[in-house]
């Protein structure tokens, strides 16, 4: 696989934009380029990963629940969600994430846990005032010097 690079005028004009979704959803677009569609997510650092794995939980939980999350994601960055809502410090979005881990790993009928997710999670997602997509973009430009190098 060969590296995936922007041009210094890509970066910059990157940089300049001011509003957060915008710069998140700019910020993943390179982000899919360098991993190869995200089969090569080694390629990519801990910041890159965190705004990764927090987009997709962002758009998969907007889109389809908890539920759709975990199946999508296939629980491989499980381990580090917690992690991630921490590093942009997103305590309220943590704890919704922590009690949907919970139980997942319950080992429910599938019925149950969709049930309890939907209730116990996903509502409390939908209403949390914590703006997630806000959150990301301060974090990526806190490590700017991590991003797009």
């Amino acid at each position: 696989y060969l590296s995936y690079r922007l041009s210094e005028e890509e970066i910059e004009n990157i940089w300049k934009e001011e509003d957060d979704a915008e710069l998140v959803s700019r910020l993943y677009e390179y982000i899919r380029k360098k991993s190869f569609n995200f089969l090569k997510v080694e390629n990519l650092n801990a910041v890159e990963k965190n705004i990764m794995i927090l987009n997709d939980l962002e758009g998969e939980v907007y889109n389809g629940g908890f539920d759709q999350f975990f199946l999508n994601s296939r629980g491989v960055f499980n381990d580090s969600l917690l992690l991630a809502l921490n590093a942009v410090n997103a305590p309220v979005t943590a704890g919704i994430c922590a009690k949907a881990l919970d139980i997942i790993s319950r080992g429910l009928p599938k019925d149950q846990e969709s049930d309890l997710l939907d209730t116990e999670c996903d509502t409390p997602f939908y209403e949390k005032t914590e703006n997630l997509t806000s959150l990301i973009a301060d974090y990526a430009r806190r490590n700017r010097d991590s991003l797009l190098a």
